[in-house]
């Protein structure tokens, strides 16, 4: 999906979803899932990027992200392509097929409002999806590092502060 022309979305709070190609449930075991966190770990120092919420499920992930420049498609081009190149090199997969789908949905949060809607979206995902039956049930989410407060969040994440 192309970004918005001469957009800049600098500073601003982002809605994300990336897709598993064809949405397949790859993302179902710890090691692959834990890919994914040291892609963003990788990339972050490159960009300096936040992600205020986020959320792994079987086919998708869903990030809340803010970015000092102007630099989204770098930023998720670098992390899905980490993420893709780890899941062949240690898992070996023989297919020619893509990890993810190549573009990403984005949605420009607009206000304060937008933004809690779309972090109890996120957090929400795993139960509307059965998975569990608690959202405190669910590892793979930012969840944990709003309710929980012993918890050391990642460097790339910031709790917003209108929770």
């Amino acid at each position: 999906m192309s970004r918005l022309k001469e957009f800049d979305y600098s500073n601003r709070a982002v809605y994300i979803t990336a897709n598993i190609y064809k949405r397949l449930p790859l993302l179902t075991n710890e090691h692959r899932i834990n890919m994914i966190y040291e892609s963003m770990a990788e990339v972050y120092p490159r960009y300096n990027f936040k992600i205020n919420g986020f959320v792994i499920m079987p086919d998708h992930l869903h990030l809340i992200l803010v970015s000092q420049s102007n630099d989204l498609s770098d930023i998720m081009h670098d992390i899905k392509g980490n993420i893709a190149s780890e899941m062949f090199k240690k898992e070996h997969f023989q297919s020619k097929d893509p990890i993810l789908q190549r573009s990403f949905y984005d949605h420009v949060i607009r206000n304060e409002k937008d933004l809690i809607e779309k972090l109890n979206y996120i957090h929400s995902n795993p139960l509307r999806a059965g998975l569990v039956r608690d959202l405190s049930e669910y590892k793979h989410s930012s969840f944990k590092y709003y309710y929980e407060e012993k918890l050391e969040p990642p460097i790339w994440f910031q709790k917003i502060g209108v929770i």
